[in-house]
């Protein structure tokens, strides 16, 4: 994920849709949320690096959401 996207977002309604659910990865592994909380943001990599702490503004333009610059 981290060679296309710099971060992964969390919404709200994504998280009570996968939170009690299991979330298959491949033929043999499954996963789930844990330790991640709903409206958050983890940041793979790019300019807010992991060590990093900063509030971004996000903007949503219909399904899609953006860093709002």
């Amino acid at each position: 994920m981290a060679r296309e996207w710099d971060a992964v977002h969390l919404t709200a309604t994504a998280y009570l849709a996968a939170a009690t659910k299991e979330i298959p990865v491949d033929d043999d592994a499954s996963s789930i949320i844990a330790g991640w909380g709903p409206d958050t943001t983890l940041w793979l990599r790019g300019e807010f690096g992991r060590d990093e702490r900063a509030d971004v503004p996000w903007r949503r333009d219909g399904a899609e959401w953006s860093i709002d610059r």
